[in-house]
């Protein structure tokens, strides 16, 4: 997503937040503990891994920008954080 000054645009981010609350159970449990990069419409996982970096230079290997995706952790189903 690129502007005609070559600069990444602001993504349209609406749809993530509502995708991201709607995460599977399987889908939680088989990332659970790891960094994964999403489409910027959190409907789908494009990379895994143990850490960040990992995770990026897979984003990479596919031909993507870091601003192609969102990074997140994927918390285990039955973990809560409270704060």
């Amino acid at each position: 997503m690129a502007n005609k000054h070559n600069q990444a645009a602001i993504p349209d981010l609406s749809e993530f937040a509502r995708h991201r609350r709607e995460i599977p159970l399987e889908l939680a449990e088989q990332y659970a503990g790891t960094y994964v990069a999403w489409d910027l419409a959190g409907a789908h996982i494009l990379a895994s891994g143990e850490s960040l970096p990992e995770v990026e230079a897979k984003v990479r290997q596919q031909g993507l920008e870091v601003c192609d995706v969102v990074f997140d952790f994927i918390d285990a189903p039955d973990q809560a954080w409270i704060g």
